[in-house]
């Protein structure tokens, strides 16, 4: 008798199920519901009708009072739905506006400040920094100053007490501003300053370093006048803007303290011009970003890991150009991202490792350091990056900025022309299989997506849609709404601290091992196989390349269009000004030779015959190198000769030949062969394909057009 093979146990998979329906088992829901419910048990009734309502009673306030569907009880539910009504009927920001003024040296004005004396209590620095602390809460509160949301401390000088004499150059006084040159200048009535400091060592020991932001650069002396009421308080402090650049390992790093934590971020932009296959409705690429070795990354730093970690791929599908409508029809809905921005949000938190960063001689250099042992184990990967600086961050965080009040399902513009934004949690089912790459097909503006990892090592995701209107439903199946709850989910993705988790129906996932992260954008097409398979490649951003074309005119035209439809800024350099006319509009200009050119990141600089194009580009460029005529197969080599070309791009009647060059300037791995092909729709965009057009419509007998 042959024994049968036992089936091993099915593998649990890693998603839960969404909670839908749950209990909120927290005392503060828990206890004012059971004393609710045993006095309505407890209420005097003499007949058994009387026992049986209030047993129904007392059962439906328990369930109405502690079961949550889609993570919110009734109660909870009515009183978020009633405030975000509320704040939206006053037109509030999404950060309360204060009334009082608090004034710097240098002229920046905050509102609100609750302060603590800087004259009471036994130690007078502490109280300095509790002032300090106040600052920073009243900066954080307002929605207008986010270049200078919060305050600096690098050494805190204690004021003087009322008995102590002052110098002759420094007698107490009000604080006043000296701002017509530019640079903040303390009055000759400044209060003193003592020697007396603290250290960051001492801030982490007082207050677990999160009321306070450090850095130990050398600071000038600010006057701050706290007025609360009838009252005013002088405390001369150390401050600077929220952010900082700090050097290491060669690298410059942008360093943001908010709220009690170091933020910093990398750009992920991968290899440039790395080739992307379109098939079907799935994009193929090795521009990703590997997973499994930024989790080694991470856990490799100890404690001077991040408290949790933002994946932002901040895409946009097409830019508004004419041609730009014609190119998504060709494209048919498929989920292709013309632009595409891949950003590393790092939060470190010295409270929570007091002991890793107390030892450390600077905390924005401790968070820079942890930031670029990141990156280059990314860059090992064949994923490189690029630390952001402070300027860098500052962008970010503008052009990830939400300016509207709080709707329930939406966050509306400020204006009519403005963009409104709605945010969507994501299944974590989602985050595991192939339908993640749909959400570049949603037709809008732009799509943020941020997948977070959270201080347990979780994963969870959320998709930001920002457009002219709020969507009536959520744009693809496997997202949901966040109703009540936009304000706090507009700062995910953002160079800000992380807020409080959301409530939602699903649980974090443990890995994203399922997961492909594009790193960077898909391009525009170049052609297409004889099976099907579009060819995709991103022309910008793209500094230290150049790109040799030797193609026909109007594939050259076809290439210029498709590029500002994705995003690209091209700028033509050419001192044949009509035979670029036809092209000019928006995404694309003329420039003469030797005029001075944008290097932006999104700047692609195309450069006509015979002018040459400089040897190390800062810029993604493309030099033309002359009509397919002119050079026929054989002659390759000579045409590209001049040309210190990282790839090269050949065209043979409708046959493209892309090839990569090393250094040694021979090809590096197998040409990439397709074929193009011009859309009857796409002709009226190209100047040379409307000229051949109506040259052949001449030629053509009346009878043989008949």
């Amino acid at each position: 008798m042959s024994r049968q093979r036992r089936k091993p146990p099915a593998k649990r998979s890693s998603v839960r199920a969404p909670r839908t329906i749950g209990v909120d088992t927290r005392r503060t829901t828990v206890l004012p519901a059971a004393v609710l419910a045993i006095a309505i048990a407890t209420f005097p009734v003499y007949r058994w009708p009387g026992y049986v309502a209030l047993t129904v009673a007392a059962v439906a306030v328990l369930a109405i009072a502690v079961v949550t569907v889609g993570g919110f009880t009734v109660p909870q539910w009515i009183w978020r739905r009633i405030s975000v009504w509320r704040d939206g009927r006053k037109e509030r920001p999404l950060r309360p506006e204060p009334s009082t003024t608090v004034t710097f040296y240098g002229g920046h004005k905050l509102d609100d400040a609750v302060c603590s004396s800087a004259r009471s209590g036994p130690d007078r620095s502490i109280a300095v920094i509790q002032a300090v602390w106040a600052l920073r809460v009243a900066a954080h509160r307002r929605p207008d100053l986010d270049a200078i949301d919060d305050v600096v401390i690098s050494s805190v000088s204690d004021c003087p007490q009322p008995d102590e004499p002052a110098s002759a150059e420094e007698q107490p006084g009000n604080a006043s501003t000296d701002v017509a040159d530019g640079n903040a200048k303390p009055s000759k009535d400044a209060p003193p300053r003592a020697a007396a400091t603290i250290t960051d060592a001492e801030l982490i020991e007082h207050f677990g370093a999160s009321p306070v932001r450090h850095a130990r650069e050398r600071l000038d002396g600010v006057t701050a006048t706290v007025q609360r009421g009838a009252k005013a308080t002088e405390a001369v402090i150390l401050s600077s803007p929220p952010m900082t650049t700090v050097a290491v390992g060669g690298e410059e790093v942008g360093v943001i303290w908010d709220d009690g934590q170091l933020i910093c971020a990398l750009d992920l932009h991968g290899r440039p011009h790395q080739p992307h296959w379109l098939r079907r409705r799935q994009i193929s690429t090795s521009a990703t970003v590997p997973i499994d070795v930024l989790e080694s990354a991470i856990a490799a730093l100890g404690e001077g890991k991040p408290c949790s970690v933002d994946l932002a791929l901040d895409a946009t599908r097409l830019a508004m150009t004419p041609y730009a409508g014609t190119y998504d029809t060709s494209l048919s809905g498929r989920p292709v991202a013309g632009a595409r921005r891949t950003v590393l949000i790092a939060r470190f938190s010295p409270a929570q490792s007091a002991t890793y960063f107390a030892a450390r001689t600077s905390l924005p250099t401790a968070a820079a350091t942890s930031l670029v042992r990141l990156a280059r184990a990314l860059g090992a990967a064949g994923c490189p990056s690029t630390p952001l600086t402070a300027t860098d961050l500052d962008r970010l965080a503008l052009r990830s900025r939400a300016r509207g009040g709080q709707r329930w399902g939406y966050i509306p513009a400020e204006s009519s022309s403005g963009q409104v934004d709605s945010i969507y949690c994501i299944d974590p089912a989602a985050l595991t299989d192939d339908r993640f790459p749909e959400l570049w097909s949603v037709r809008t503006d732009s799509v943020m997506v941020t997948v977070r990892r959270d201080s347990r090592g979780r994963w969870s995701g959320y998709a930001r849609v920002r457009g002219v209107r709020p969507p009536a439903h959520p744009p693809l199946p496997f997202l949901r709404a966040l109703p009540g709850q936009q304000a706090a989910a507009a700062a995910i993705g953002r160079p800000v601290a992380d807020t409080a988790p959301l409530t939602t129906v699903y649980e974090p996932v443990s890995g994203l091992s399922g997961l492909t992260i594009p790193a960077g954008p898909d391009g525009q097409v170049l052609g297409m196989t004889d099976v099907g398979d579009q060819l995709l490649m991103p022309l910008v951003p793209a500094a230290d390349q150049l790109i040799a074309a030797q193609v026909h005119p109007i594939y050259a035209e076809q290439l210029i269009l498709r590029a500002a439809a994705t995003g690209a800024r091209v700028t033509i350099v050419s001192d044949d000004e009509p035979r670029w006319n036809g092209l000019l509009g928006d995404g694309v200009r003329l420039a003469a030779p030797g005029a001075e050119l944008d290097t932006e990141p999104t700047d692609l600089h195309v450069y006509d015959v015979d002018i040459p194009a400089p040897a190390s580009p800062q810029n993604g460029t493309i030099q033309l190198v002359g009509p397919v005529a002119a050079h026929s197969g054989d002659d390759e080599a000579d045409a590209f000769a001049s040309v210190r070309a990282t790839i090269t791009v050949q065209q043979s009647g409708d046959t493209i030949t892309v090839r990569r060059i090393g250094t040694d300037r021979e090809p590096i791995g197998e040409p990439l062969v397709v074929r193009t092909a011009v859309d009857p729709a796409e002709v009226s965009y190209l100047p040379s394909a409307r000229n051949r057009q109506q040259h052949q419509q001449r030629r053509t007998p009346v009878g043989a057009a008949r």
